[in-house]
This record gives C-alpha cells, sequence and structure tokens, in this order.
C-alpha cells in the first residue's frame, strides 16, 4: 500500500492513521503536523490514510493550520 506525500510515493502499512505516519517521518511536535490535507480536504490526524491517497501536513507556520488550531 502507498500514498504519496507532497507528490513522492511512500509506503505505508494498511489501516494506518495520518499521526502514526506523522511519527514515522518524525513529524512529533504540535507546530510540525496539527492537520493532514488528504487529496485537497483537511483532515484530523486520527483519519485512516488509503491507498494513493495524495497528503500533504499542516504545520502551525501556515495560514490553514493557524485557523485548524484556533478553531479546536
Amino acid at each position: 500500500m502507498h500514498i504519496f506525500i507532497n507528490k513522492e510515493k511512500t509506503e505505508i502499512i494498511p489501516d494506518m492513521i495520518a499521526a502514526d505516519l506523522a511519527k514515522k517521518l518524525n513529524l512529533t511536535a504540535p507546530h510540525q503536523a496539527l492537520a493532514v490535507e488528504i487529496n485537497g480536504e483537511f483532515k484530523d490526524l486520527t483519519t485512516v490514510l488509503k491507498n494513493e491517497d495524495q497528503i500533504r501536513f499542516v504545520d502551525f507556520s501556515e495560514k490553514a493550520g493557524k485557523e485548524i488550531f484556533w478553531h479546536t
């Protein structure tokens, strides 16, 4: 099973959630991965990743990250 992170193909295990992938990529600080954008839609880090998803982690340095942070 694989996904694309910033257009780079990455192998993952079935039923992996975005938080587990963030940990695998050492994005463990809250300012590094507040949420994930999956196929153009913002989701929380408990979302299960599916084969061939296009993902991008959202952090606090961007406008969307700040909006997500202040909304939660």
